[in-house]
Order: C-alpha cells, then structure tokens, then sequence
C-alpha cells in the first residue's frame, strides 16, 4: 500500500507555536481558522452564552443560534449543554443530527472535503470528532456511542447505518522515527490512506481501527477488537484471536446481494 508524508505544517502545533502570531490570533486559529474580529465574536457569544445553559430553554436557544456558526445545516439538528463547536465553517450536518452533551467536533484540517454528519445520525455524549489531516464523512441514520474518538490522519468515511458502540477509537496516521542529533522533533507523520467503514457495519465497544483499513458492509467486530487489517464484507471479527470467523449473512442472503436485490430473508 502506498504512503503518503503527512505535512507538519497541516498540524495545529505549527500555529500555536509561530511566534509571529499574537496571542488572539492564536486562539482565533485554534477554534475558527483565522482571525476575523467579527466572527470571532459571533463564535464566543454563542457558545459562551448558549453553550452552558441546560434543560429544555438551552436545547431550544442552540437550535435556534448555532445554526449560524456552520458551514452547512439541516433542519431540527439538535444540539446538547457542553458541546464543543470548532472551525464550524467546514462542518455540515445533515437533517435531525443529535449531538449529545460534551461532545467535541472539530474540522479544522478538513480542508475542501470538509467534515459532514448525515441525517439522523446520533453523536453521543463525549464523543470526539477531530480532523487533524483529511475530511471526515460519517453517513445518515449512523449512532457514534459516547466516548469514541474518530481522528483523521488521512481521512475518515463512514457509510450510513454504521452502528459504532461506546469507547471505540478510529484513527489515522502513522509515525516514522528518525532520532538523530539534528532532528528537533524526531519523528515524522505518514498515512497508508484513509479508513473507510462501509455501510451497515457494527463496531462493538472499545474497538480500535488503524490507519488505512476497510472494513466492509454488513460487517461486525468484537468487543476490545484492535482492526489492523481489511476486513471483507459481511465477516465477523473477534479480538481473540483476532481472525475472521464467520459472516452475518446466510450463503442464500449473500447470493441475493450478489444478484442485485436489496430485500433479505
């Protein structure tokens, strides 16, 4: 699989070291992009102000104003106390996305792609969805359970239906050491390309996936599974031994699919 150099530069250390930069515009880069007086404004009140506030009038205020902070919105996003909104100009969410309490999602190395959440999907409470390198795609009618992390090194797609179960860890990139005197930081970032979970997929709680995988429809993995290789469509993978060990689907069902027709036994 070919390897791509991951730019230091695209990383966020880069800015909020530069010395060059007041202490503003370091905080404006860190949580909008790029400072503009008038859109860092916007961003503090809204999420100072709204952020905090519980029970049904904060649910209500958010629905009605953060809104205006994304890129792209559909109607009845709902929005929970805590969360954490950055670079939401590259952010779209589709119709009816819930966004539990604490959550944190930032799109700030995004770039063109961006960072989208489909309609009626479910981001539970404390969940991190970090672009550091790469869009991030997450698909309709997908359930992000609370405390998972999703972290593009390269790239994150997540097709609809995908079921992810609390405290799973999806995240790209890879690490290149080099430890010589001249070398200040001594490693540098590399990515085999993006992961990718097609449609339909369960991952079971504490799942970690690696850089580069892709993991196929209909699949489903253990609890505690750590996936560092592709898995075909419609496998089970447990985490001891960590094999494939059967397919969720009937032979009949398999066929059925094969021939082009949606409806299963």
């Amino acid at each position: 699989m070919e390897k791509h150099d991951l730019d230091e530069s695209r990383f966020v250390r880069e800015k909020m070291f530069d010395e060059g930069q007041s202490q503003l515009k370091k905080y404006a880069a860190f949580v909008i992009g790029k400072y503009r007086f008038f859109s860092l404004l916007k961003y503090e009140l809204i999420t100072s102000l709204l952020g905090p506030l519980p029970g049904a009038l904060g649910l209500f205020l958010r629905k009605k104003f953060y809104p205006l902070l994304f890129k792209k919105i559909g109607q009845g996003v709902v929005f929970g106390r805590g969360v954490t909104i950055r670079h939401a100009d590259k952010i779209s969410l589709g119709d009816r996305v819930i966004i539990d309490d604490y959550a944190f999602i930032d799109g700030r190395g995004s770039g063109e792609e961006g960072l989208s959440i489909g309609k009626e999907s479910i981001v539970g409470r404390y969940a991190v969805i970090l672009s550091k390198v790469g869009g991030i795609s997450i698909g309709s009618h997908c359930n992000i359970g609370a405390f998972t992390n999703i972290v593009a090194q390269g790239g994150v797609q997540i097709e609809d239906w995908v079921q992810i179960a609390g405290g799973c860890k999806i995240s790209g990139g890879l690490f290149k050491f080099h430890l010589t005197e001249k070398d200040e930081v001594g490693f540098s970032r590399y990515t085999k390309g993006k992961i990718v979970i097609q449609e339909r997929s369960y991952l079971g709680g504490n799942t970690l996936v690696m850089d580069g995988v892709t993991i196929g429809r209909g699949c489903m993995t253990g609890a505690g599974s750590v996936v560092m290789q592709n898995i075909p469509e419609f496998s089970i993978y447990m985490p001891k031994p960590g094999m494939i060990l059967g397919k969720t689907i009937s032979k009949t069902d398999e066929e059925t699919l094969s021939n082009g027709k949606t409806e299963l036994s």
